[in-house]
């Protein structure tokens, strides 16, 4: 159990606050371990609600998609910043945002839209 994890037990348990639920969360890691600073869950959570996520709109709440916004999200930021990612840099992010990925779990055949879309995001990202 992750950080991600921590964040949809919060959400599943209180409606989404920013303030609220960042302190929350980083409390439910440090129990769990996971020493993380408030300020770097506060960073995911915006980067994931940037990233197309909408806290609250999922029950149970999706680790699977909060992974896929933050993904979309460190794509811009990289986009913005003139950067890109060899295919193992992309693939050590997405593991580390999402362990599954790493098993090939990322886009399962329920989203093939989804992941099609992502596959033209990629190809853009490294034709582009």
């Amino acid at each position: 159990m992750g950080l991600l994890h921590c964040i949809a037990d919060e959400l599943e348990e209180n409606a989404f606050s920013l303030t609220q639920t960042s302190r929350n969360v980083r409390d439910r890691c440090v129990r769990k371990g996971l020493p993380v600073a408030r300020s770097h869950v506060n960073w995911l959570l915006v980067g994931i609600a940037r990233g197309g996520y909408r806290f609250g709109e999922h029950s149970p709440e999706s680790v699977k998609e909060m992974a896929k916004s933050a993904i979309r999200n460190a794509y811009d930021l990289l986009s913005l910043a003139d950067w890109k990612l060899n295919r193992n840099e992309e693939y050590l992010l997405m593991s580390w945002l999402y362990p599954k990925c790493a098993a090939g779990d990322m886009w399962a055949d329920e989203d093939a839209e989804d992941r099609d879309a992502a596959c033209a995001e990629r190809a853009e990202y490294y034709d582009g």
